[in-house]
């Protein structure tokens, strides 16, 4: 998706009642598909029209390609955008029954039962907000965010974008409902901004983001699963989680930072991630079974099937696949106090303006 396209895509779901409908990407066919309140689906077409004078809207919607009557194509919704709306062009997309979302905030869209009707000045009521309190869906969407800043190594100086609404959908495995909804309350925690010259979100606290997300998240920490290998060595256990699972374990913890920032002569315990297919634990465990690895009660490894967010961000590191480093970092915090004193020195070789 192109940054118009998510730029559309945001601005109707800016123009709508927060839950009113969903929006699916999808469908290759249509350029979105929304899931109504009664369950039934509409497809919908965008058209981009620019500055918004009939014109500009003549031209667009006149050159359209030709569509089959009885065809998939023939059944969407179109909805037309531009960066603000003329009266004329309001006036001639109406005539037609056409909807349209304007970038200066102006709406009229009708997708089923859901109608809005809003112009420019309009603006919602102050809701009754309480506390800002993390949940697993906006932290995945945080640790997605922050994982993409600190890949892209912006210096230190410079405020970073913050990525696309699809991108991070795609990454957290999240609706786009859902990002749109966290990024407006890091917003309101002054963690990130609307940037107005480009129109996008950029990442103005980045810190104190990282520093909130995984505090959260090392006090929420699910339970690992405990496992135990003949071998004491770290080194020939990695070996062999790699050997018995191949591509689909990603290290993490001291596992992986000690890969770029060693603090310590060993790593007394092996943390990592499993890429689990259908069979999840199963299957994982009948591998690891061939390599003499074992399920204990306490043990030398830890293992935990791994989420969308970090198979996203999962890299090769000297020949070791490792989380990325937001993760590790969050990981070494919520291990034992070898770990917290890896954490700090890991995150400032590693997260550059986050850290």
């Amino acid at each position: 998706m192109s940054q118009r396209e998510s730029l559309m895509v945001e601005s109707l779901w800016n123009a709508l009642p927060r839950g009113a409908i969903d929006l699916e990407l999808s469908d290759r066919r249509f350029d979105a598909v929304a899931v109504l309140p009664d369950g039934s689906r509409q497809a919908l077409e965008f058209k981009w029209v620019g500055e918004g004078y009939p014109r500009d809207v003549n031209r667009v919607l006149r050159v359209g390609p030709y569509v089959e009557p009885d065809s998939l194509a023939a059944s969407a919704q179109t909805i037309v955008f531009a960066r603000r709306f003329s009266k004329n062009a309001i006036d001639l997309l109406r005539d037609r029954g056409l909807s349209w979302v304007a970038l200066d905030g102006s709406a009229s869209v009708q997708l089923g039962t859901v109608w809005v009707e809003r112009d420019a000045r309009f603006e919602p009521p102050p809701a009754v907000e309480g506390p800002f309190a993390w949940t697993t869906a906006r932290s995945e969407i945080a640790e997605a965010l922050l994982a993409a800043v600190a890949r892209s190594m912006v210096p230190v100086d410079e405020r970073p974008a913050v990525p696309l609404l699809e991108d991070l959908a795609r990454w957290s495995a999240r609706s786009l409902g859902a990002v749109a909804k966290t990024l407006s309350e890091f917003d309101r925690e002054g963690w990130t901004t609307a940037s107005r010259p480009s129109r996008r979100r950029v990442l103005t606290n980045g810190p104190a983001l990282l520093d909130s997300w995984s505090s959260w998240y090392a006090e929420h920490h699910f339970a690992w699963n405990m496992y135990h290998s003949l071998h004491r060595e770290p080194g020939r256990v990695e070996e062999t989680l790699q050997s018995a699972l191949g591509t689909d374990v990603v290290f993490t913890g001291l596992t992986a930072s000690q890969l770029l920032v060693p603090t310590m002569t060993s790593a007394p315990v092996v943390s990592a991630y499993v890429i689990g297919g259908r069979e999840g634990w199963r299957a994982v465990d009948r591998a690891l079974e061939r390599h003499d690895v074992q399920p204990a009660g306490s043990g030398q490894i830890r293992l935990a099937l791994c989420p969308p967010v970090v198979e996203s961000f999962a890299s090769d590191l000297v020949g070791v696949r490792t989380a990325a480093p937001v993760r590790v970092y969050a990981d070494l915090l919520s291990g034992f106090s070898r770990e917290l004193e890896a954490a700090e020195a890991y995150r400032a070789i590693t997260l550059g303006s986050l850290a």
